[in-house]
């Protein structure tokens, strides 16, 4: 009781301290590291508390600093300074940070930490579900609508319709359906979305209808993939005539060039009919980040010209740049505007006029100026951040589900926490797939791809030698009868005594259990310091014994050492001659042939560098190794 009422103190007084801080980040409007950390209990040290403590204050619209900014910095940033936080976020925020700093740093069981991260984020009602899917829904609309204003990306659209058409990619991997808006009347009442409701058609991408007819679910999936394939092709050609429309208008042949941009307009909003996947649609938004940082890497270069080398102030270059990246005269309107750096600047012109160049090509390329295609870009990435969000709340939400359903498959052989990440996976591919307007729950459908993804991962990652259905179904009755049976007796079955009670023979008992034992890396430490490896202990029979090496090692110097009464020459034929330090040995015809001399001659040589070393002091130590 005591200990209890001391930590409620600690967090009260804790509590105090954070708001004195926050009161005095209001009346500045900033904090600094320094002041952050002095305020911190001793036992919190860790970055990552330091960091949320940091996050918890700039969302209150309180910066943090490394140093005090000075007076001018202040009359600049109150201009653009958020509004002061209200009592309420205030004391949101000094809950925050109290559990911040009240909680360990990284757990070492990295599990719980996540269990607990996990617990934090409330259910989502059916209610819930729906709002969440619409803002996906509308994300995703408002992201294709916006990229297709970019004709490189509709010519990309079709192209992979062109494939769909071909049997090369398919539809299923293109588009997940039609963004049809329906009444909010017609989606069925909480009470109605259940399970067999989901069931009573067959779910997009593989999810299995509970139809007993498997013949009737098939045909059915076929007539869904025709409707589907039939609906994006009119849809597709409908956007070819308009892409027509729009290159006639930019080249002048027909209308005015001014009905372009409506055109695109027209395009978008014709392609926005379709639910197009969340992987085409990632594919196709990397295509612009990937065209807009083309553009800027070139714009960077200019930038180093003018600034870097030509002296232009750098004010300047913003001001003057922005608008005129493809104008050839912009350079010498900035020379003339600028006469202390005008010759440095034309000494940079040919390298400045080729980046422009450039940038002129990616315009011609694009169909589009470079300001416009930025736009789209700009507009993109925040419909992506709010895509990333919303997603991220449907995830969060149903983080339970994918620890519940990676329970059931603890007894594996993947770790838990392997599971429940293979888990994810698959709930982000229910996220990136479900349509609410089929009527029933998430939960519902998303616990499909999870088991989906979690079987797949056992399959592939749960042994390392992977073993028949048959065989896995033997290893768990075994592994299941000897648990039972060490519990009674307090020791280890014997084989006879597992065959007698599962009714197999013992030779079959042996023959699981030897299955049954798992693979051990060859880096797993061992000893008390852990600083040696299993592969290090075991024996490598093909490797030569160190015994043997250390003789062979001592057998070579003492042939050197003998082979040194022998001249150069001779010392050279008995080394070939007998295979010393060479592949093989070789034949006194070889060796005539290498020195140019007869056999004879080579076979005189030899038997004298014989007769030398029979007389040498070497021959002793030789005669050694013949005991070895």
């Amino acid at each position: 009781m005591e200990k209890a009422v001391h930590v409620s103190m600690e967090q009260d007084s804790r509590e105090m301290q954070l708001r004195a801080l926050m009161k005095l980040g209001k009346e500045r409007g900033f904090l600094t590291h320094t002041e952050i950390v002095d305020h911190l209990p001793d036992c919190v040290a860790q970055a990552d508390a330091i960091e949320g403590i940091v996050k918890a204050f700039n969302d209150v619209g309180i910066a943090v600093r490394d140093f005090a900014p000075t007076g001018d910095a202040l009359l600049l940033g109150d201009a653009a300074q958020q509004s002061a936080p209200d009592d309420v976020a205030e004391d949101e925020t000094a809950t925050a940070l109290t559990i911040a700093i009240s909680e360990p740093g990284p757990a070492a069981d990295p599990m719980r930490a996540y269990l607990r991260e996990m617990g934090a984020t409330p259910l989502l009602t059916r209610e819930g579900e729906i709002a969440v899917a619409r803002r996906i829904e509308a994300c995703l609309r408002e992201m294709l609508e916006v990229i297709a204003l970019r004709p490189a990306t509709v010519d990309a659209i079709l192209a992979r319709a062109d494939r769909v058409a071909a049997g090369e990619l398919d539809i299923d991997d293109l588009v997940d359906g039609f963004l049809e808006q329906q009444p909010d009347e017609m989606l069925p009442a909480m009470q109605g979305a259940t399970a067999e409701g989901a069931a009573g058609s067959k779910v997009d991408d593989g999810v299995p209808s509970n139809a007993n007819d498997s013949t009737g679910a098939i045909e059915a999936d076929e007539a869904r993939i025709a409707r589907l394939t039939a609906g994006c092709n009119a849809i597709f050609l409908q956007v070819r005539e308009q892409l027509a429309s729009w290159r006639a208008a930019v080249a002048g042949t027909t209308g005015r060039r001014e009905d372009a941009q409506s055109t695109l307009v027209l395009i978008a909003s014709t392609l926005g009919q379709i639910r197009f996947s969340a992987r085409t649609i990632g594919e196709l938004s990397a295509d612009v980040r990937r065209a807009v940082e083309e553009i800027r890497g070139i714009e960077r270069n200019v930038l180093r010209l003018a600034v870097n080398q030509g002296g232009m102030v750098r004010d300047m270059f913003v001001e003057t740049f922005v608008g005129s990246e493809t104008d050839p005269e912009w350079l010498a309107r900035a020379a003339a505007a600028a006469p202390a750096c005008s010759a440095a600047l034309m000494r940079c012109a040919p390298s400045i006029h080729g980046q422009q160049e450039k940038l002129a090509q990616i315009e011609a390329r694009e169909g589009l100026s470079l300001q416009e295609l930025k736009r789209i870009s700009r507009k993109m990435n925040v419909a992506d951040r709010e895509l990333q969000d919303a997603r991220r709340a449907m995830i969060e939400a149903n983080l339970r589900l994918v620890v519940s359903v990676a329970k059931k498959y603890v007894q594996s052989g993947m770790p838990l926490l392997d599971l429940v990440q293979e888990g994810n996976i698959g709930l982000m591919k229910a996220v990136d797939r479900f349509e609410y307007r089929r009527g029933f729950k998430f939960s519902t459908y998303a616990t499909w791809w999870i088991r989906q993804s979690v079987s797949r991962a056992i399959a592939d990652y749960g042994r390392t030698i992977r073993v028949p259905v048959h065989m896995a179904d033997a290893m768990h009755r075994v592994k299941r009868v000897a648990g039972e049976m060490r519990q009674e007796t307090g020791r280890q079955a014997r084989s006879s005594e597992l065959a007698a009670r599962l009714g197999m023979s013992e030779e079959k008992v042996r023959s699981v259990q030897r299955v049954t034992r798992q693979p051990v890396s060859l880096d797993v430490p061992i000893g008390e310091d852990a600083d040696t490896t299993l592969g290090e202990m075991v024996e490598d029979p093909s490797a030569l014994a160190p015994l043997d090496a250390l003789l062979q090692a001592d057998l070579r110097v003492a042939i050197d050492a003998a082979l040194g009464v022998l001249t150069p020459r001779e010392a050279k034929v008995i080394k070939l001659r007998f295979g010393v330090d060479a592949v093989s040995e070789h034949t006194l015809e070889e060796l005539g042939d290498q020195f140019d001399v007869t056999r004879e001659r080579v076979r005189q040589i030899q038997n004298k560098a014989l007769q030398k070393l029979r007389h040498s002091d070497g021959i002793s130590t030789l005669k050694s190794y013949l005991d070895h």
